[in-house]
């Protein structure tokens, strides 16, 4: 079955940047947002227009790693296009519409991770939660519930890095799968540690074009 892990973080805490060291055919993202990534990259890109996109995308993705990006902007576009409309049933279809992503990863019967990253919820308690529109998902359906692996990225002495160790904050990781609170940030290496851990098949390395003769 396809794993899946959530990154959740406050914005410009090196959520995009730490997919740059995934070549081609590695990894193939999903940009929610329609903003390019952060660095030049030949990753396979998508720019969904709509949820039914991304379930589309998820069900037809067979590169080892699948990133959906910025994934609360399927949230914040749907509302903003249907803002004038009134009464509460468009919350509870556009609830219906994220759990459906997430679902579609849950039921795909593959080898692959698949990383849903979001931007953090402000929370009085300080527990890293993903920022919704409405209650139904942050309340009935605990998107967090759904998986036993959530990082979230923060800046340390001037690095970016990942939070990988379960502290009571919200983040969490299957025990031993990782020695540090902290590594790197470089999902790659984070992918292969998760890969590690539960006996999965590593990435293979692309095997470089023959030039053109």
């Amino acid at each position: 079955m396809a794993k899946l892990v959530l990154v959740i973080s406050k914005t410009g805490t090196g959520k995009s940047s730490s997919l740059r060291n995934f070549k081609k055919g590695e990894a193939a993202v999903i940009l929610c947002s329609g903003k390019e990534l952060p660095f030049k990259s030949d990753l396979s890109v998508m720019v969904p227009k709509t949820s039914a996109d991304v379930v589309a995308g998820i069900k037809g993705a067979t590169t080892p790693v699948v990133v959906v990006d910025d994934a609360n902007y399927l949230l914040a576009f749907s509302e903003m296009a249907r803002a004038t409309e009134v009464g509460y049933a468009k919350f509870t279809q556009m609830a219906q519409e994220m759990f459906f992503v997430f679902k579609a990863i849950l039921d795909k019967d593959s080898e692959q991770i698949f990383y849903i990253m979001a931007h953090a919820a402000e929370t009085e308690d300080g527990t890293i939660r993903f920022k919704t529109t409405g209650k139904m998902l942050s309340e009935k359906i605990v998107l967090e519930g759904l998986t036993n692996i959530l990082l979230t990225n923060e800046v340390a002495d001037g690095e970016f890095v990942f939070r990988v160790k379960t502290d009571g904050t919200g983040v969490k990781t299957p025990i031993g799968m990782f020695e540090t609170d902290t590594v790197e940030n470089d999902l790659k290496a984070v992918d292969a540690t998760i890969r590690k851990y539960f006996d999965m098949k590593p990435i293979a390395t692309p095997k470089p074009e023959a030039p053109k003769k």
